[in-house]
C-alpha cells in the first residue's frame, strides 16, 4: 500500500513544543516644550551700505572692514570680507508656549552674565550664597505689551527677596507664586533673585506666566 508524501511528512520527527512568551515594555519620556528665540548680530561697528536708509549714501559712523560695492577703499574683491562673525548676537524676539516661560536651569542662555553673581555652574540649580543675585536676560520679548506676571519659584534651601520689570523699568519687588501687576507694562520682561537671609540657598526651578 502506498503512503502519500504529506503523510510520510507529518509523522518524521516530533511535534514542536516551543512556547513564545512575548513582553511589553513602556518607557515614559517627560517632554516640555521650550522658547522660541530669534537672534541677530549687532553689526554696528562695521561700515555698512545704506545701514540706516537702504540705498540713500549713508554709513555707519564707525571705521569698518566690510565689502561695499563700488568703494575703492572697501570693495576690493578677495580683500575685504562680505560679512563677520565679530558683532555681539542680539536678541529679537523670545516667545515661550502659553505665555509660560520655564526654566529648570539645565543651560545658561537666560543668565545675564554681568550681573549674576550667584553659581549656575551646576546644571539644574542655582546656588547662593550672603547677598548673591541672579538676574536673568529677557525671558519674553515680542511686540505685545505685557502688564501682568506671576513668578514661581522652587526653592530648596535658602530665603530670597523676588523681583520683575518689563523693558528698562524699575525691578518691582513681587511675591512668590502671586500674580503681580507691573507699574508699568512693556514688550519685555525680565526677573531678578536676590538672598537676603545672610546665609546659603538654591533654587532648581522657576516659571514665569505673563499676560
Amino acid at each position: 500500500m502506498s503512503v502519500g508524501l504529506q503523510q510520510v511528512r507529518d509523522e518524521l520527527g516530533t511535534e514542536d513544543t516551543t512556547n513564545y512568551i512575548f513582553k511589553r515594555f513602556s518607557e515614559k519620556f517627560n517632554l516640555s516644550q521650550g522658547p522660541t528665540i530669534r537672534q541677530t548680530r549687532d553689526v554696528g561697528d562695521d561700515t555698512i551700505w545704506g545701514q540706516f536708509t537702504w540705498g540713500e549714501a549713508e554709513w555707519d559712523g564707525s571705521y569698518g572692514s566690510l565689502f561695499i560695492l563700488g568703494s575703492s577703499t572697501y570693495g576690493v574683491l578677495g580683500q575685504n570680507t562680505l560679512g563677520d562673525e565679530l558683532g555681539e548676537l542680539v536678541i529679537e524676539l523670545v516667545r515661550n508656549p502659553n505665555q509660560m516661560f520655564i526654566d529648570k536651569y539645565d543651560i545658561t542662555f537666560f543668565t545675564d552674565s554681568t550681573n549674576t553673581t550667584a553659581d549656575d555652574s551646576v546644571q539644574g540649580e542655582i546656588n547662593f550664597t550672603s547677598g548673591e543675585i541672579y538676574q536673568s536676560e529677557e525671558i519674553y520679548k515680542g511686540g505685545i505689551s505685557m502688564s501682568k506676571a506671576k513668578l514661581n519659584v522652587t526653592i530648596d534651601s535658602g530665603s530670597f527677596d523676588l523681583y520683575m520689570w518689563t523693558d528698562d523699568n524699575t525691578p518691582e519687588v513681587v511675591s512668590n507664586d502671586v500674580q503681580h501687576t507691573f507699574a508699568t507694562g512693556g514688550t519685555s520682561i525680565k526677573y531678578k533673585i536676590v538672598e537676603n537671609a545672610a546665609s546659603t540657598g538654591k533654587i532648581t526651578n522657576i516659571n514665569i506666566q505673563y499676560l
